[in-house]
């Protein structure tokens, strides 16, 4: 389903944007999405959001407590606002890690990364990935010189 909606032409253009929206009984928040890894499960890996600081800590709690709640689509553009358009359900499941980020023109962004990815893979973001490597191969159990 979620190849449906990202194969579809055009997809993630300006006027409709790639976004992710999370609902409860009280409120509805949408956030830009602007990378997202899920498993097979529709399990949320791996995900770069970016919105207002009060959407970004709603997400940060949902995804931390574990939802099913999540939407990912496109986002239609209104006058006002954008509605997420063809829905497709992710759940955020398990530990995660979050790394927050703010760009140049003080928009702020979320990093959110599941614990199971990174026992796997070296999230790099601080510093170059060669340079996390060499200092993962140099820390235990390994000690490399």
């Amino acid at each position: 389903m979620i190849q449906e909606v990202i194969q579809q032409d055009p997809f993630d253009q300006e006027q409709t944007p790639a976004m992710l929206q999370f609902e409860t009984a009280a409120a509805s928040h949408t956030a830009f999405c602007f990378a997202m890894a899920v498993n097979r499960h529709h399990q949320i890996q791996f995900a770069v959001l970016g919105a207002n600081d009060s959407t970004l800590k709603s997400f940060r709690a949902a995804i931390s407590m574990g939802t099913s709640r999540l939407y990912f689509g496109e986002g239609k553009k209104e006058e006002l606002h954008y509605i997420l358009d063809k829905k497709v359900n992710v759940n955020s499941k398990g530990q995660f890690e979050f790394i927050n980020t703010q760009t140049v023109n003080k928009k702020k962004a979320i990093i959110a990364f599941s614990k199971e990815l990174e026992e796997k893979y070296i999230v790099a973001i601080d510093e170059a990935p060669e340079m996390q490597v060499r200092d993962f191969l140099m820390a235990p159990p390994y000690g490399l010189p």
